[in-house]
C-alpha cells in the first residue's frame, strides 16, 4: 500500500502542474519505501534532495504559471513554497546530522503539507483557469 495515493480530486486541470503533482507523490513514497526498507541514511539524503530539488523545479513552474494567469495570491504562494522548501531542508539537515528528527517525521510533514497545499491552495489556481478559461468563450 502506498504511503500517499494520487487521486483525481488532486488535479487543478494543468496537465503539467498535474504531472508535476503525481510525481512529487512517487518522490513521496519512494522515501517512505525506503525509510521502511531500512535504505542507508546517506541513500535516504539523497532522495530527500531530490524530492527538494524537483519541488524547487516545479514550484518555479507554478509560480509562472500564476503569473501567467494574473494569480492574485502569487506572493503569498510563494512564500508557501519558500517556507516549504526550507523546513525540509532543515529537516534533513537535522536528520542526516543525527539530530532528533525521525524520517518518520519528515513523511509526516510531508504528506500534511502537500495534501493541504494542492487540496487548497493549488486548487485556487485552477478555479481562475477556469473562470478565464470561461470568460474567453
Amino acid at each position: 500500500m502506498l504511503f500517499i495515493q494520487w487521486e483525481d480530486r488532486y488535479c487543478i486541470g494543468h496537465d503539467i502542474v498535474d504531472s508535476q503533482h503525481q510525481r512529487l507523490f512517487e518522490l513521496i513514497n519512494r522515501l517512505q519505501q525506503e525509510c521502511s526498507g531500512g535504505a542507508g541514511r546517506d541513500d535516504t539524503l539523497q532522495t530527500i534532495n531530490s524530492l527538494v530539488d524537483y519541488a524547487l523545479e516545479h514550484f518555479a513552474d507554478e509560480e509562472s504559471l500564476m503569473q501567467k494567469i494574473g494569480f492574485e495570491g502569487l506572493d503569498h504562494h510563494r512564500r508557501r513554497h519558500s517556507s516549504f522548501v526550507a523546513k525540509v531542508t532543515d529537516m534533513a539537515l537535522d536528520w542526516g546530522e543525527g539530530e532528533d528528527v525521525r524520517a518518520e517525521d519528515i513523511l509526516l510533514f510531508l504528506k500534511e503539507w502537500l495534501l493541504d497545499h494542492v487540496l487548497t491552495e493549488d486548487q485556487q489556481i485552477g478555479a481562475v483557469m477556469r473562470t478565464r478559461a470561461r470568460a474567453h468563450l
